[in-house]
């Protein structure tokens, strides 16, 4: 909020990465066999959210913890994010024979799941804010990355 290409960068960056991750998901979803795959990409369905919400909700400057009401909503939705995220990541690793993902696949999952979670954890701190960003990019980098592997590896329909 306050910078001077914000509106340029909610709208043309956030809001279309969410969209086209909801549209990926759902195309994914017609495609994907059985009720794991369908929890799966709900839980994933989170990183689009995230990113929407974000494009109508920027945080303060600085990116405070705690900040004015809108920042109060964005960061709820990026928690919802990285939640939802490592989650589905997490269930991908508890069903490698279901999701379609060989054991080595899903320790990659697991561990992708825990790398969220502590960034989730490391973004919480106050003491942070100096390489706050840095922690955002290193966690999306991770989701996006997984959620592709995690699309690929879904059993399709016949």
């Amino acid at each position: 909020m306050g910078a001077s290409h914000a509106r340029q960068v909610a709208f043309g960056f956030f809001l279309p990465v969410g969209l086209l991750v909801w549209l990926s998901l759902w195309l994914v979803h017609r495609e994907a066999s059985g009720k794991h795959a369908s929890l799966i990409l709900l839980a994933m369905s989170c990183l689009g959210t995230g990113y929407v919400i974000s494009a109508f909700f920027p945080c303060d400057p600085g990116a405070p913890l705690f900040g004015s009401w809108r920042t109060q909503v964005h960061n709820v939705f990026g928690f919802m994010d990285y939640e939802g995220t490592e989650s589905g990541f997490c269930f991908v690793s508890s069903l490698p024979g279901k999701t379609g993902t060989r054991p080595i696949q899903a320790v990659a999952f697991f561990v992708a799941g825990a790398l969220v979670l502590i960034c989730l954890a490391l973004l919480s701190l106050e003491n942070a804010h100096y390489i706050r960003g840095a922690i955002q990019r290193v966690a999306e980098a991770i989701e996006f990355i997984g959620l592709f592997f995690a699309c690929s590896s879904l059993p399709r329909t016949q």
